[in-house]
């Protein structure tokens, strides 16, 4: 009995720890791709396009197919679809690496294997934010996926070896086994634990809040169009008869969900290429092996040292949605840096950059579209998030193949994301000011009775 209650009061832990597990065991083999990369295209004899396509597919669809993950959970649950993603997952590796054409490993390695994937990620990200209370769902998000940037360090260093004695394909076999022995024990712990502070939130679509000034209703919203224009108590009996899809593909009425879409959309194209053709840029402009190898270990380092910090300093950081603007603005000169001055010890502090950079940004915007579209319900936010990360990788890595087959250079291709980079932060700097205008609007109608805060940072 004791220790029932102990693993009851425990479980949102042991659930993080599994998500550990489970996302490195799975991720990290596509998360080092880049060192696949040759090896594919010279056996298959493909151009930088199509191999670099395969990359990002698996990653487009380990997160566009969110929506269908949403189906799949509510049906058998977040456990059963992380077991059945993890298995799937592990046998795309596998088959994949007997396919002797193009096609066969484009739809095993990349589509399968981002299939499978879209639904661990999903169901693994929305146990912790059920788990855990607002405050805390980053820092438990930032710990879970510590385990990917760890077992990449560890895959990485593997894949040098296995790649070069004995080929691609046996690196995708070990691959599979290593997935099969490290995430499936792990994936059957993923069974959210209800935070109590998540059900005293306002259960109420998007970002509104209902509060009452001089005898008045009024309702808060930073949505400049309403999602619904029914009651409150309309629509928590219409959201209990609804689909998880239905009501996600509902918040497509408004503007504002658009703008959040595209803020994480056009970032992670630019994000993608930094994930699949980096090591095809560095031997572009004729960078040692030896040397790539210790850009590509400091990336994986400090990725995995970003996640640490967020895990551990989440507490004192800005909002998620300031990070994301200033990473953004950062990164707008650290691009143009990288591919206009490539001299050794300029590589080494971009690729600490990168490093840092693709862990925020592999946490920052889930919680930043749960925070901005305000939901009752995270999954909205989650899918959402999901969906701009596999539309991004999807297109990101096409324009810098086809520039890069047709110049036989990355420049353009980096200049271009430079680009992306200054969109997402001017798109996220819209989304702050006009839901500071509409919180302003609001106080001016209630200045001392309304409470625009819809999280609770109490952790129980």
């Amino acid at each position: 009995m004791a220790t029932t209650e102990c693993l009851r009061k425990n479980w949102k832990y042991i659930l993080a720890t599994a998500a550990f597990f489970q996302l490195g065991g799975i991720l990290s083999p596509i998360n080092s791709f880049g060192r696949l990369f040759t090896g594919i295209q010279s056996d298959l004899n493909t151009t930088t396009t199509e191999t670099g396509w395969i990359g990002s597919l698996a990653w487009a669809m380990s997160f566009v197919a969110g929506p269908l993950a949403t189906v799949v959970e509510s049906y058998i649950g977040y456990r059963l679809t992380s077991v059945l993603g993890s298995v799937s997952s592990s046998a795309s590796y596998l088959i994949a690496s007997f396919m002797t054409s193009y096609l066969g490993v484009l739809i095993f390695l990349g589509f399968l294997c981002g299939l499978s994937n879209s639904l661990i990620i999903h169901s693994v990200l929305c146990a912790i934010f059920k788990s855990f209370s607002p405050r805390y769902q980053s820092k438990a998000t930032g710990f879970a996926l510590t385990g990917i940037s760890l077992a990449t360090i560890l895959v990485s260093l593997a894949y040098e070896k296995l790649v070069l004695v004995f080929g691609w394909r046996f690196t995708l076999q070990m691959s599979s086994a290593f997935a099969f022995v490290v995430a499936v024990p792990a994936s059957f712990l993923i069974n959210p634990q209800i935070d109590q502070t998540l059900e005293q939130q306002p259960d109420v679509p998007g970002d509104r809040r209902e509060e009452s000034c001089k005898g008045e209703n009024i309702v808060v919203s930073s949505f400049s169009d309403r999602v619904d224009d029914v009651t409150i108590n309309a629509s928590q009996d219409k959201d209990k008869s609804e689909s998880s899809l239905v009501k996600f593909l509902k918040i497509f009425r408004a503007w504002r969900t658009w703008l959040i879409l595209f803020a994480i959309l056009f970032p992670m194209m630019s994000w993608s290429v930094y994930w699949v053709n980096v090591i095809s840029y560095f031997e572009s402009i004729n960078i040692p092996e030896s040397d790539i190898v210790i850009y590509v270990a400091i990336m994986t380092s400090f990725d995995l040292a970003g996640r640490l910090f967020v895990a551990i300093f989440m507490e004192r950081l800005p909002k998620d949605t300031i990070m994301l603007i200033a990473s953004h603005l950062v990164f707008v000169f650290v691009t143009l840096v990288f591919v206009l001055w490539s001299i050794k010890p300029v590589l080494v502090v971009c690729s600490a950059f990168i490093g840092v950079g693709r862990a925020w940004y592999s946490i920052f915007p889930t919680k930043a579209a749960v925070d901005l579209l305000g939901s009752e319900d995270s999954d909205q936010g989650i899918t959402l998030s999901m969906l701009a990360f596999g539309m991004g990788f999807a297109v990101g890595t096409l324009p810098a193949g086809a520039i890069f087959d047709a110049t036989s250079s990355y420049t353009l291709a980096f200049i271009l994301n430079s680009v992306l980079y200054l969109v997402g932060a001017s798109l996220l700097i819209v989304l702050q000011m006009k839901g500071r205008t509409s919180k302003s609007e609001a106080a001016e109608k209630c200045p001392e009775e309304v409470s625009y805060e819809n999280r609770i940072d109490v952790e129980t």
